[in-house]
């Protein structure tokens, strides 16, 4: 093993986890909401990824590398977030309707599902992204050293990012009134809306906000590894599994598995624990990923989401 390695790995690692940290929060925040997995917001990454690729490079120009940006790359950005929630709240306001609100949870989990191939679809059909395979950055090329690595400015920016979102959801939904009734709304449905919860507005905003977040990921991801719809479906299911890892419920537990996960990445990666082919690479990130669902289910005191009302 190469011991040496380890302070690069160790904030490398933390840098990736903050690149697939943003899509477990957005799935949390509407699966505590609607009790169904947002497999939706796959598609809202996907769709973000490739526009903002896009305004930001330009379109398809043959096989040239010529960048034809249309906006600049911070207008591109609030572009793709306000898509990515608006587009979030048209599903949202569909799902939380009074004639599919009701619906068995797994029916409306395969509607999200379908929601993902729509949209996810939709964006590599009509979106093709020129110039370069790595979208412009807003936080510029440059980078700082760090642990003897050099870290971009738009790494950084997206670890800040990540931060902040945590830290102003926190305290958005502990300090405010909307805030208590989506935690409400999370805890007991039926009792919030007694207690005059507007369960179908509030959830179309959680959808909202989450689809922007969602959007966000992609776009971010586009600037930092690919804009290929494969490699951000792969953002989105690794994404997922980090949320299931909370038990669709803890943002902190999940965030701390994207943690581990970064940090596996970057080890396997740099080779600390020698030469290793980048497929048996993959086998054990998820490995070690289905390993983390396990053990968290097995230590977290409330019942695992997939297995509550079967446990005897």
């Amino acid at each position: 093993m190469r011991w040496d390695l380890i302070p690069s790995i160790l904030v490398l690692g933390l840098l990736v986890a903050a690149l697939y940290g943003l899509l477990p929060v957005a799935v949390v925040l509407t699966y505590r909401i609607s009790r169904t997995i947002a497999f939706v917001h796959g598609g809202f990454a996907i769709f973000g990824g490739l526009l903002y690729a896009v305004l930001t490079n330009g379109t398809d120009r043959g096989e040239t590398f010529e960048l034809h940006p249309i906006t600049s790359t911070w207008a591109a950005m609030l572009i793709v977030m306000s898509c990515g929630a608006a587009l979030a709240a048209v599903f949202g306001a569909l799902v939380m309707s009074r004639w599919m609100a009701e619906l068995p949870g797994i029916t409306l989990t395969v509607v999200s599902i379908a929601g993902l191939l729509v949209v996810g679809n939709l964006s590599g059909f009509y979106l093709h992204p020129g110039g370069f395979a790595i979208a412009q950055s807003p936080f510029g090329d440059g980078g700082v050293r760090v642990a003897r690595v050099v870290v971009t400015y738009h790494r950084l920016a997206t670890l800040t990012i990540l931060v902040a979102l945590v830290v102003a959801l926190t305290v958005f939904l502990n300090t405010t009134y909307t805030g208590l009734a989506i935690r409400a709304i999370a805890d007991d449905v039926e009792a919030s809306v007694w207690c005059g919860a507007k369960l179908r507005l509030i959830g179309t905003g959680v959808y909202a906000a989450s689809g922007a977040i969602a959007a966000l990921a992609g776009a971010l991801y586009a600037a930092a590894v690919a804009q290929a719809v494969d490699g951000m479906l792969s953002l989105f299911v690794v994404g997922l599994l980090l949320a299931v890892v909370g038990g669709m419920r803890s943002v902190p537990l999940a965030l701390a598995a994207a943690i581990v996960y970064g940090e596996l990445q970057v080890a396997l990666i740099s080779g600390f624990f020698g030469t290793v082919s980048a497929g048996r690479q993959q086998i054990a990130l998820f490995a070690a990923l289905i390993a983390l669902i396990v053990v968290a289910a097995r230590f977290r005191k409330e019942s695992f989401f997939l297995l509550a009302g079967h446990q005897t």
